[in-house]
């Protein structure tokens, strides 16, 4: 038996003011993409193989799928954009249908099942229906097309998603969601860090990644996505936070959804546009000139001071060698020519330089990790260390930059560092505050 996945909306579907960027399977559900519940039921049902078409056809989810071995069946994405009549849909994939029974979803819905009890058994009971237009999940089988009894629900609107998100997170248990219960109606993504003093209530879900700073308050109905930061004394009740967002210190808000730089109210289908660092997708430089800038010019000299005669030293082994020893990196050797470059004044010791905004001087916030960071995360860090920015905050960074080049393996150093001491490999936290499942 094979699948075949129609989201079929009209050309101005409310996902194109709110979310333009989004295919609507990647659109998440509980922090889950809505095209990833299909292929579950689908896997469930013991299908062979699945086709997707999408009229929004997005190369990362492509590219997701390709390299997940989530699912035993084969995965065919494509895009293409189709009506709701199922007859014409099947004639013009005749030569995927065959002659085997396909399994239909079509339109922008939830198809609502259990996960524990769901199975090829509930394909035994089908229901005639002259109505091939419609949404629904259909069987196609001998030529003939009939409805699944399976609940569903449309999702026509900024406020039948928001409600439906939080549907499916009070019932946690019938679906697979990215996370792991810790209690009940707590879930938890991996590598996530609850800072003291944080407050949550459930029900509530966080991705991975998630930094949530001193004095935060989750009071209930809360889902964040993956990579995100929220700040000190934020409050945060019935919300959706999306992936890669930075939550401000000190805001509260209620029934709302942050998307990128939107804050959305679902019930009123408004939404604002934040351009300041309260919430972030592309970063600014905002490197100041201060008193403190001295000091870091001193703590760029000392090291200049220490590390020249090791440095002159890695440079005649790599001529002689043809390349750097293992010691080069663990050093941090790598960054002397930065260092330079902050006594010309040209760079500054920590933060970005002002010559490519989002890239790193010679330290950055996301150095001060044991482990590497993603792009994404090291963009989050630098708008939560561009708030937080002091002095103390910097040398901290620097001491211990240094000291986690010192243990970083050959492994580690191969694919997890640029030529210029950056790192891209997907990160964690692990400052040594609480850490939820990080393995």
């Amino acid at each position: 038996m094979r699948g075949l996945f129609n989201i079929n909306t009209d050309a101005d579907c409310w996902t194109e003011e709110f979310f333009p960027d989004n295919s609507l399977y990647t659109l998440p559900i509980a922090g889950k993409p809505l095209g990833e519940y299909y292929l579950d039921l689908c896997s469930r049902l013991g299908l062979e193989s699945t086709r997707i078409i999408d009229f929004n056809f997005d190369p990362h989810w492509s590219q997701k799928l390709r390299e997940m071995n989530k699912w035993p069946m084969q995965i065919e994405y494509r895009g293409g954009r189709y009506g709701r009549d199922l007859h014409k849909l099947l004639q013009q994939h005749r030569e995927y249908c065959g002659q085997d029974t396909l399994l239909v979803i079509s339109g922008f819905i939830f198809v609502h099942y259990d996960i524990r009890t769901v199975s090829s058994l509930n394909l035994a009971v089908v229901q005639d229906d002259d109505d091939c237009s419609g949404e629904g999940v259909f069987l196609f089988q001998s030529g003939k097309i009939s409805r699944l009894p399976l609940t569903f629900t449309p999702i026509r609107s900024i406020q039948d998603y928001f409600r439906l998100n939080f549907a499916v997170l009070h019932q946690d248990a019938c679906y697979t969601l990215p996370a792991y219960k810790v209690e009940a109606g707590v879930l938890t993504g991996m590598n996530d860090v609850i800072m003291p003093n944080v407050e949550i209530a459930p029900p509530l879900l966080l991705g991975d990644n998630v930094l949530l700073q001193r004095g935060c308050k989750l009071t209930g109905d809360v889902i964040i996505g993956q990579n995100v930061i929220v700040d000190q004394d934020c409050h945060l009740k019935s919300c959706i936070i999306f992936d890669n967002s930075f939550i401000g210190e000190g805001m509260e808000l209620v029934n709302k959804i942050i998307s990128s730089q939107r804050i959305i109210d679902p019930y009123t289908a408004a939404y604002i546009l934040i351009e300041d660092d309260c919430f972030v997708s592309e970063m600014r430089n905002v490197w100041k000139q201060d008193a403190s800038v001295l000091l870091d010019y001193l703590i760029a000299l000392s090291l200049v001071v220490v590390m020249t005669i090791p440095f002159l030293i890695s440079i005649v082994l790599r001529w002689i060698f043809g390349k750097h020893s293992r010691f080069f990196y663990k050093l941090s050797l790598d960054r002397y020519p930065g260092l330079l470059k902050v006594l010309s004044w040209r760079y500054p010791l920590v933060g970005s330089s002002d010559s490519s905004p989002g890239q790193t001087a010679v330290f950055s916030y996301s150095d001060s990790f044991s482990l590497a960071r993603s792009n994404v995360q090291r963009e989050l860090d630098d708008s939560y260390f561009r708030l937080h920015n002091h002095f103390h905050m910097r040398l901290s960074i620097v001491v211990k930059a240094l000291i986690n080049r010192l243990f970083v393996t050959d492994a580690q150093r191969r694919h997890g560092l640029n030529t210029d001491g950056t790192r891209t490999e997907h990160g964690l936290y692990t400052d040594g505050t609480r850490t939820l499942h990080g393995r």
